[in-house]
């Protein structure tokens, strides 16, 4: 018999693989930093129960926990948004009810929209990284592979959203915003560099 949770993945893949442009890449990078997080969490809170892992250890799974469910929660949020985002740049561009030059406004608009969304999500891809390496010293021995499957999701989240950041910054005509997002995508990988 299949289990709830199966059923719900079924269905997310289900829905990924539908020829729509919604979920896309966007938000399966948003679903994989989610499902990262929430590796996290399960293994601070396996941790934080273990007779193998040191008091002090566990007081600092505690301290860390909230954060990371608080990221988890973000990420969650971030699925919706990049679809949402995604279908307000295709409408953009199909709009025929006004002016050209109102509509190729719209269009830089909603391209805009579709570069913060997913480098938000690199972002917060990479600060779950982060906390998880401050706890890693922390964690029962016994779950590292999972430590490791955390870890895995997180970063390639973070590299799926980067792509689609490029790829609209590519197209968008405000050079300043395009260049400080540019920027601040930098600067979100070349924090993951420092901890491979």
């Amino acid at each position: 018999m299949t289990e709830k949770w199966q059923e719900a993945a079924f269905l997310l893949i289900g829905s990924l693989s539908e020829s729509s442009h919604t979920p896309g890449g966007g938000a399966a990078g948003a679903i994989s930093a989610a499902m990262g997080c929430a590796l996290v969490e399960m293994i601070a809170g396996i941790s934080a129960k273990s007779k193998y892992v040191p008091h002090e250890s566990k007081a600092m799974l505690q301290i860390a926990l909230p954060k990371i469910k608080a990221l988890k929660s973000e990420l969650m949020k971030s699925i919706s948004a990049d679809a949402e985002a995604f279908d307000a740049y295709m409408k953009a561009s199909k709009e025929v009810n006004i002016s050209s030059g109102e509509r190729a406004k719209a269009i830089q608009t909603a391209l805009a929209h579709a570069a913060e969304v997913p480098l938000r999500t690199a972002m917060l891809s990479a600060e779950a990284v982060l906390e998880l390496q401050k706890i890693k010293q922390n964690l029962s021995p016994r779950i590292m592979s999972d430590y490791f499957a955390a870890e895995t999701l997180l970063k390639a989240a973070a590299e799926c959203c980067a792509e689609i950041v490029r790829l609209n910054l590519k197209y968008m005509k405000d050079r300043n915003l395009a260049e400080k997002m540019k920027q601040q995508l930098a600067n979100c990988l070349s924090s993951l560099e420092l901890y491979k």
